[in-house]
């Protein structure tokens, strides 16, 4: 007899946390809705770069991110450049991307150099220098202010 009721309370338990655990379900599923905050290779930003022959860096998201969002509630996306000088390895971190909602941090992920970023020798260096002196067309990698030696 005592073993009919311990059995019989621990199903009943069961069941009750099944259907707790459906209800929760089904309130989050008419609540929220998955929202795609990002895409894998969608533009992310531009970071300069110091000492280097191109001036900026331009990087894209490594990853797709989706969360499940109330209708009402949005998703901020901030990217925070590292301080990059060159020369720089491919694969080495660039940047960070912070995911926020209701200034809750959803997610955060590192962003990757997808290219070598050499360093400035001085025939850049010196062009930059003149360039900047002598007021001529701002320099970056395509602009050349002096003739090739």
């Amino acid at each position: 007899l005592e073993f009919r009721r311990v059995l019989f309370r621990s199903t009943a338990g069961k069941t009750r946390k099944f259907t707790d655990t459906k209800n929760i379900m089904n309130y989050s599923f008419k609540t929220y809705d998955m929202k795609n905050i990002i895409n894998e290779g969608d533009y992310a930003g531009v970071a300069e770069i110091s000492r280097s022959k191109t001036k900026q860096i331009e990087f894209c998201y490594p990853e797709s991110v989706s969360f499940p969002l109330k209708e009402e509630e949005e998703a901020k996306v901030l990217v925070v450049p590292n301080e990059i000088k060159a020369p720089i390895a491919k694969g080495e971190q660039i940047a960070t991307v912070k995911i926020y909602s209701d200034y809750q941090l959803l997610k955060e992920f590192p962003v990757f150099a997808q290219e070598n970023i050499e360093r400035h020798d001085f025939k850049t260096s010196l062009e930059k220098v003149l360039c900047e002196f002598f007021g001529l067309a701002t320099w970056n990698k395509t602009e050349v202010c002096l003739p090739e030696f």
